[in-house]
């Protein structure tokens, strides 16, 4: 059986971890200062399918505020990404969520909503600011550091279970293991 493959895009302004996010998942490693990157493929088997996954960053495109709309075609899932400490990344988010719902065609996105750099002191964003704008954006919020990886693998698992229960029309809960353990690399 071929594996289910399974693109996921990294979205937000410049500077609030994308790449950081994405190589803590992917290689477990972080480095403070990170260059433009594109993206990784990780082997995965979820609750019994072998996923291809395929996670891909911005590498920098945003600073230029729109991307193209290829960025965005056969993606599965998306992470909006924004900077807990800096006000201004979380106001940004709506016009990241809007060019999602304007490029993104497939009418069964998974969005993640992700407040990284956890690890900060003062927070100017609370995460219950985070979790009510993603509940009522349907979105899945999760408060993440990827320099002490907190709720990175958590996001990630979360958003591939999803994908592949909408792929595959499996019905099981998304969470029946309380989030751990879904994941396996092959």
């Amino acid at each position: 059986m071929d594996p289910i493959v399974v693109r996921i895009l990294l979205v937000g302004d410049a500077g609030v971890g994308k790449t950081s996010i994405l190589l803590r998942y992917a290689e477990n490693t972080f480095e403070e200062q990170q260059g433009e990157f594109d993206s990784k493929v990780k082997t995965l088997n979820v609750k019994g399918h072998e996923v291809k996954l395929t996670l891909m960053d911005t590498a920098g495109q945003e600073r230029f505020r729109i991307l193209t709309s290829g960025s965005y075609r056969g993606i599965d899932g998306v992470f909006i990404c924004y900077n807990v400490t800096d006000t201004q990344t979380f106001s940004n988010v709506p016009q990241w969520l809007q060019e999602v719902t304007k490029y993104a065609q497939n009418p069964n996105l998974v969005k993640v909503l992700a407040g990284n750099k956890a690890d900060l002191p003062d927070h100017t964003v609370a995460k219950e600011e985070g979790n009510t704008y993603g509940s009522s954006n349907g979105m899945k919020f999760f408060e993440t550091s990827a320099k002490d990886n907190t709720g990175i693998t958590e996001a990630f698992q979360w958003i591939v279970e999803e994908i592949i229960r909408i792929q595959t029309g499996g019905d099981e809960a998304n969470d029946e293991d309380g989030g751990k353990g879904c994941c396996t690399l092959l």
